[in-house]
């Protein structure tokens, strides 16, 4: 019988209050006033907490705070960032003297605190052992390694104790009355169901307006907030996609004087400045971007080398808009820049990181147009191994701009003849013999469909359509990769400061969990800490029905690929040295990355941006880790905001609507818990949930070891489980917090 999480939390209080000093069982009790029938149970309380490790037993059968929770015991300071799952990290002010600056935060342990906001946390004892691992005699001797491991861990755990500062945060809602005051409805799993309305000012009930936070102090009641701006009805056409805007602090207008100050930046190359430059107006470089792609910051070429007929290998060029040229440190565009950190890619607009004077204009490399660039040139051998690599300030003057399927025509029609097909063909035969290494020395391939909405005139969702990773997308995937790296190498060697892109090594037990998944589903899975052996299990999935599943299963068990200082090598890509180089237009790590290879150009600018060192570095790389994550989540909740809404139209927009009539789609199971069955649409991979109450007439119970619900009725001949392929029909959409529930059919 376990015991009460209460009195150990007494017991540990105790403790933390008086760390230096150790008690027996009996000054336990007389300290916390256990009166004699609770003693038995404290006294059980003890015994398993020594036994997790969060105490320990002295001389005399004394207990005293363990050693580890001795060093996390003082309360610290931080920045939060709290998931829709509830769970929230916390960068630490400073850094632990585990060498730590991130703390978990579990669900349910975040108190009133919201992303952005600066608060007081306590560090908590963690479990020590693995769940799998605690019964379990066929692993017991990795248990006893993974508990060392886990035991010499430095990760931290804590709970918020106080929110010191608040963040921006910008409430979104539709407004309604109740009992004469007003509220909006609340979609955040951080917040209650409703937040009242402090100031409504001229909103009227049915708009949907953003809402400052004025106060919330305690968990379970309403927060109190103060209409900021109206954004408009809450079915008028964009107003959905203003809300996520808001909802994720975006900033859409550029204040007037950053754009002023974009206003002035000459539209013209001078001579003195093309002089300096290496010359590439001649050589037929061409972009290769999506075919609605706004802005073009990369372009390139390739050149066979031969000698009397001999194939001796080849010369790349990648040639990447010379933000830097336009954009100084310290001024007005930069300091918004940095804030913005990246721009953002919703399903009906871009919100850029520069206006788009530069963006779409001066720094786009459009075709037919003299444009200023920062080229990598990298010589190759005919196995595609790196021979020479150089760094230049260069201008170009792009001949074509290809779309991914104009490139994909040229590659699949061999005998086609259009302007800059040769240059093409050849390009590939380079591109495919790096990826084929690349993946050869480990790189894992995580590629997924994508789809895209389709929008009518009012800003609807009318449709969507799938986009193949195809051979010209590997085109120019590869060259960014092998120039990114590149440019890494040179940077580490020089110990220029830069900001690196860093993939850590996936967290074992996750890892662990994923293999248990990909075993019950069929799949042979071996040691998965070896890349090799995890590639082996991606090779088995292609072309199986829950490819891109399992695939998103792993993707999901793998760290957060991040931006440091520190060049930490990035594991999904199987690259000791990588960077962001290749993107300076939308990414502002891009932009430092510039700064800091000028001084390794062949030709360097007379005057050398200044690069931010040691601990504003450090506040950059975490700063835009947390925009481009900001970003994505906007971007996911806009994309699947109009599937869901073009979902909907499908399922209830006919006439003559009927559940028999409505559609039905096709769906696979990802996961079964005791909720019901979780699952994702074949075409469009939108996850949604089966609650076991919609099931069809029977009496359904879990099988939790097979990941199986069973019709006890029936047995085995009537049971639903994990990678089962079903039929589904739409019961319910929750556009507030984008969720769908479906029923089988």
């Amino acid at each position: 019988m376990s015991v009460s999480k209460p009195l150990k939390d007494q017991i540990l209080s105790l403790l933390k209050e008086k760390p230096n000093q150790s008690f027996n069982k009996s000054e336990f009790a007389r300290a916390l006033n256990i009166p004699p029938p609770q003693r038995a149970e404290m006294r059980r309380a003890v015994i398993e907490m020594e036994k997790e490790g969060v105490i320990t037993i002295g001389r005399r059968a004394r207990y005293s705070l363990s050693e580890q929770n001795v060093v996390q015991n003082d309360s610290l300071t931080g920045s939060i960032r709290v998931l829709g799952s509830g769970h929230g990290s916390v960068r630490l002010d400073g850094e632990h003297p585990s060498g730590q600056s991130l703390v978990h935060i579990p669900a349910g342990k975040c108190s009133t605190a919201l992303s952005g906001d600066q608060v007081l946390i306590e560090l908590e004892a963690r479990d020590q052992m693995p769940s799998w691992m605690k019964n379990s005699k066929k692993h017991k001797e990795r248990y006893k390694t993974e508990k060392k491991r886990r035991d010499e861990s430095d990760e931290l755990t804590g709970r918020v104790i106080e929110v010191l500062k608040r963040g921006d945060h910008s409430l979104v809602g539709t407004v309604f009355k109740k009992n004469g005051k007003f509220f909006i409805d609340s979609d955040s799993p951080s917040l209650p169901n409703v937040i009242e309305i402090n100031k409504l000012g001229d909103a009227k009930p049915g708009q949907t307006v953003a809402l400052s936070l004025e106060r919330w102090d305690i968990e379970n009641l309403p927060p109190i907030g103060n209409v900021r701006q109206i954004l408009g009805w809450h079915d008028a056409p964009g107003v959905d996609i203003l809300g996520i805007i808001h909802r994720h602090n975006l900033s859409l207008e550029f204040p007037d004087h950053v754009q002023a100050e974009a206003d002035t930046v000459p539209n013209s190359i001078s001579s003195e400045e093309t002089s300096t430059r290496l010359d590439c107006r001649k050589d037929p470089v061409c972009t290769i971007d999506p075919h609605d792609a706004r802005d073009h910051d990369d372009a390139i070429w390739v050149e066979r080398l031969e000698e009397n007929g001999t194939h001796l290998g080849w010369r790349l060029q990648v040639h990447i808009a010379d933000v830097s040229h336009y954009v100084k440190p310290g001024t007005e565009l930069d300091k918004e820049a940095l804030s913005r950190g990246n721009s953002t890619y919703l399903v009906d607009r871009v919100i850029p990181m520069l206006p788009t004077v530069l963006s779409n204009g001066l720094c786009s490399l459009v075709p037919d147009e003299d444009r200023l660039t920062k080229c990598a040139l990298i010589t190759f051998d005919t196995e595609g191994h790196i021979k020479k690599t150089e760094f230049h300030s260069a201008i170009i003057r792009s001949h074509a701009r290809l779309s991914y399927e104009d490139a994909q025509e040229i590659l699949d029609k061999p005998k086609i003849q259009v302007p800059l097909a040769n240059e093409v063909r050849e390009a590939w035969k380079l591109a495919s013999l790096l990826r084929k290494k690349r993946f050869k020395n480990g790189a894992l391939d995580l590629e997924f469909p994508e789809y895209r909405i389709t929008m009518n005139d009012l800003g609807k969702a009318d449709g969507y359509r799938m986009t193949d990773h195809t051979e010209s997308h590997q085109l120019i995937e590869e060259f960014m990769l092998i120039a990114n790296e590149a440019v890494a190498l040179a940077l580490k060697n020089a110990k220029r400061p830069t900001v690196y892109r860093v993939h850590e090594d996936p967290d074992y037990d996750k890892l662990h969990e994923f293999g248990e998944t990909a075993r019950i589903l069929g799949f042979k899975v071996g040691d998965l800490t070896s890349k090799h052996e995890l590639q082996n299990l991606i090779n088995q999935l292609s072309n199986t029905p829950v490819e891109q599943t399992v695939k998103l299963a792993l993707l999901k068990s793998l760290k957060r690929a991040t931006y440091s200082p520190e060049p930490m090598g990035h594991y999904g890509l199987a690259k000791v040295n990588y960077t962001h180089f290749t993107s300076p237009i939308r990414r502002y790590a891009d932009l430092i990355v510039h700064r800091s290879l000028q001084a390794l150009l062949k030709n360097p600018p007379k005057n050398l941006d200044k690069v931010p060192k040691g601990t504003a570095l450090v506040e950059a790389a975490d700063h835009i880790s947390t925009t481009e994550r900001t970003s994505s989540e906007a971007e996911m909740d806009s994309k699947r905001l109009k599937l869901l809404e073009w979902l909907n139209t499908q399922a209830v927009g006919t006439d003559n609507f009927t559940l028999e009539s409505a559609p039905s789609f096709e769906a696979l199971v990802t996961d079964v818990r005791p909720l019901g069955l979780f699952i994702e649409l074949q075409d469009t991979m939108l996850r949604g949930v089966v609650k076991s109450r919609d099931f069809p007439p029977g009496q359904w119970s879990i099988d939790d070891k097979k990941k199986r619900f069973v019709n006890n009725r029936k047995g085995e001949q009537e049971s639903i489980g994990l990678a089962d392929k079903i039929t589904v029909k739409i019961k319910d959409v929750d556009f507030d917090r984008l969720r769908v529930d479906f029923y089988l059919v």
